[in-house]
């Protein structure tokens, strides 16, 4: 509650101070108009539906941990708002939406918004993140060139179970992307799908419990002894924040980068090391 004190009326004899509670305007009921995806450049005008805005001072609306740009907040009347935004430059995939009041009250849409990149690493294939725990239920994305073909026409599968939810985006100059939600389904490996043509892509995806990162794949999967190689790492739970370590039968590898794009990947730098596994 913000409490603001107001002189109502002074005579001869004294002063009388009056206070009067006030309801501070608190962010609510975000509403992100359709289709609520844009290009990973950054620059797509996005409108958000809201309550509870102060236009005052300046509101601020972030994607992810970045700073839309052009904010325009407009009273539409009977305590309800409309923001009017460009979406700023970001890494694939879902982001957080908040709006921030000038008080700093603030208010978050999860996951409502997706950006889809221009390009993308043409050394990680298959569905990311690569990653669902056995009950399901998490937001996956393909690439559509991955496979070549128009999903949205098709019923797509993971370990031969169906992915529910698909969804196509499509953006000028950016690359074909479709999402869905994974279905459950037994730990362990298993393919990117189309139904009636069977597995696209084998083993592209893993289903697991577990809390801490787990490793799909790296490419390639070999290097002289003397090290030097960029590996790519697909993995799941990956923390994008702080830089993990990853080692070569023990040995520490360079130059590791955490990519956020899709629950995020690794590359590195291979260490020296004696030849074998």
């Amino acid at each position: 509650m913000l409490y603001k004190m107001h002189l109502f009326a002074v005579c001869f004899a004294c002063s009388i101070a009056v206070f009067t509670q006030i309801a501070g305007a608190v962010p609510s009921q975000l509403a992100i108009s359709p289709p609520g995806y844009g290009s990973g450049a950054g620059g797509t005008a996005v409108t958000i539906q809201a309550r509870g805005l102060d236009t005052t001072g300046v509101t601020r609306v972030l994607f992810g941990d970045a700073d839309a740009t052009n904010v325009q907040v407009s009273a539409l009347g009977a305590g309800e708002y409309s923001i009017a935004c460009k979406s700023p430059s970001h890494w694939g995939g879902l982001c957080n939406v908040t709006v921030i009041n000038p008080d700093l009250s603030s208010a978050m849409l999860a996951d409502a918004y997706v950006f889809v990149p221009t390009s993308f690493d043409p050394a990680v294939s298959g569905a990311l993140p690569c990653f669902s725990p056995t009950s399901g239920g998490k937001t996956v994305f393909a690439l559509g060139q991955e496979a070549g073909l128009p999903f949205m026409a098709y019923t797509l599968t993971v370990g031969g179970a169906t992915i529910t939810g698909v969804k196509e985006y499509t953006v000028p100059g950016c690359i074909p992307l479709y999402s869905g939600v994974s279905p459950s389904h037994a730990a362990g490996l298993a393919g990117l799908g189309v139904q009636g043509y069977g597995e696209l892509i084998p083993n592209c995806f893993i289903y697991s419990d577990s809390t801490g990162p787990v490793i799909l794949s790296c490419n390639p999967v070999h290097d002289w002894d003397v090290g030097g190689a960029q590996v790519h790492i697909i993995a799941g739970n990956l923390s994008l924040t702080g830089k993990p370590t990853v080692t070569f039968g023990g040995v520490a590898a360079a130059d590791v980068v955490v990519h956020p794009d899709f629950g995020g990947y690794l590359t590195c730098t291979a260490p020296p090391h004696a030849a074998g596994l």
